[in-house]
C-alpha cells in the first residue's frame, strides 16, 4: 500500500506471511497429508519520504521479518523432544539531502541492521530417561551501524566526490545448556555454557574527480584510507554453578561468577 500525503510527502507500507504451516495443518486434519509443516515466514516493510523543496529530501525507512520452525515429537514411554529454530531480520535507515553552497549537494546517511538466530532443543537419548531440565538453547546475533557523509561537487569542468563512512559491527554468539528454576540437568554436567561478544570498528574517508571529455567519455581519478579497529574476543566464560571444593573435586552449588575453569585434580568430576 502507498500514496500521498498532502502535496510533499509520500509513504509506502508492505507486508507478507506465509500460510505453509496452516495449509499442511489442514491437510493432516482431513488425512491428505501425515504430517504438517511447521515453518512460518513474515515480514513488514515502511517508508516515509517527504520532498523540503529544491533539492531537500529527507526519507525514512525500516523493516522486519522474522522465521521459525518448531517441531516436536512424542515417543511410546511418553518422552518427547522439541527442536525450535528462530530467526529474524531488522532494518532501520535515514537518508537526508540538502545544497552545500552554490553548486554542491550533501548527503547524510545514518542505518542500522540486525540479524538474530535462537535454538532451543530437547533431545532424546536412547535408553536414556532426560529430565525437564536437559534441554539446550542458544542465541547468536550480527548488527552493523553505519553513518556517512557525501559532498559533491559540480565544477565547471569536473564533478567532485569526497565522503567519510563509520561502521560499527558486532557480534554475539552465547549458547548454552538451559537450566530452569536455577536447577542443573543431566546435560549441564558435560556441556559448558559459552559467551562470545566481539565488535569491530571501520573508518573510511574517500574522495574522487570526474572529468568529461569529448563525446560521451569520461576519465575518474581517486583515493580512499580505511582503518580497522577491532576489539578481541574474550575467553569462554566458565559455568557459574560450577565451583571447586575441598580435595579438589568440583561440585555444583548456587550461582556464583567465576572467570576461569576450576582445575580438577580427578577426571570424575571434570
Amino acid at each position: 500500500m502507498e500514496g500521498p500525503v498532502g502535496e510533499n510527502v509520500s509513504y509506502l507500507i508492505g507486508g507478507r506471511r506465509t500460510w505453509l504451516d496452516g495449509l499442511t495443518k489442514g491437510l493432516t486434519k482431513i488425512g491428505v497429508t501425515k504430517e504438517a509443516f511447521p515453518y512460518s515466514f513474515r515480514d513488514v516493510l515502511a517508508k516515509v519520504a517527504t520532498d523540503l523543496g529544491g533539492v531537500r529530501r529527507l526519507s525514512v525507512s525500516g523493516y522486519l521479518n522474522s522465521e521459525s520452525l518448531i517441531m516436536a515429537q512424542a515417543t511410546a514411554n511418553r518422552d518427547s523432544t522439541e527442536t525450535a529454530l528462530t530467526t529474524g531480520n531488522a532494518g532501520f535507515s535515514v537518508h537526508y539531502r540538502d545544497r552545500f553552497g552554490v553548486q554542491g549537494i550533501v548527503d547524510a546517511n545514518l542505518g542500522y541492521s540486525r540479524f538474530r538466530g535462537d535454538v532451543f532443543g530437547r533431545p532424546l537419548l536412547e535408553g536414556v530417561r532426560m529430565g525437564p531440565n536437559d534441554t539446550l538453547s542458544g542465541a547468536g546475533s550480527m548488527s552493523e551501524t553505519r553513518l556517512g557523509l557525501r559532498v559533491t561537487w559540480h565544477a565547471a569542468s569536473a564533478t567532485i566526490t569526497t565522503g567519510t563512512e563509520a561502521t560499527r559491527f558486532l557480534g554475539r554468539h552465547f549458547p548454552e545448556p538451559l537450566r530452569r528454576a536455577g536447577r542443573g540437568g543431566m546435560l549441564s554436567d558435560f556441556l559448558t555454557p559459552l559467551s562470545l561478544r566481539g565488535s569491530q570498528w571501520r573508518l573510511a574517508a574517500y574522495s574522487k574527480v570526474e572529468v568529461p571529455l569529448r563525446r560521451g567519455v569520461s576519465t575518474r581519478g581517486g583515493c580512499g584510507w580505511t582503518v580497522s579497529l577491532v576489539s578481541p574476543l574474550p575467553s569462554p566464560r566458565s559455568p557459574s554453578w560450577l565451583t571447586r571444593a575441598p580435595g579438589g573435586r568440583c561440585a555444583s552449588r548456587d550461582p556464583v561468577p567465576t572467570r576461569r575453569w576450576p582445575r580438577c585434580a580427578t577426571r570424575r568430576c571434570c
